[in-house]
């Protein structure tokens, strides 16, 4: 019997379930305690490095940016300013950290080079 056969853990699915929660566990960080630009910048420049050296897909942050804004709204339509203005902040990081990594993958591809004849 293998220990992790058909278990939810298993190698595979950790695989799978990591690239989304990297995202959401710096997300979680900076919001509760990272408050300085200069971390906040170190550690979406990290988020960077991981999904640049993991080849992990760049939409993902994206999508986690897209989220964010759609809480926004919801928390504008209440007067939260505070919340609001660092989500906007954290939102911003990720779509940078989003269009980072698509031109990075953009520049790993090697395309041939094609002439005009």
């Amino acid at each position: 019997m293998q220990p992790f056969g058909s278990s939810f853990l298993s190698e595979k699915s950790i695989g799978r379930i990591l690239p989304f929660a990297i995202p959401l566990v710096v997300v979680l960080l900076a919001y509760t305690l990272l408050q300085g630009d200069l971390e906040i910048l170190l550690i979406f420049v990290l988020l960077i490095v991981i999904f640049s050296i993991y080849k992990f897909d760049p939409r993902i942050p994206i999508g986690y940016a897209i989220s964010l804004f759609v809480i926004q709204g919801l928390l504008t339509t209440h007067n939260e300013v505070v919340p609001v203005e660092l989500l906007a902040v954290l939102s911003y990081w990720l779509l940078v950290v989003g269009i980072v990594c698509m031109v990075i993958a953009l520049f790993r591809k090697k395309r041939p080079v094609e002439t005009v004849a």
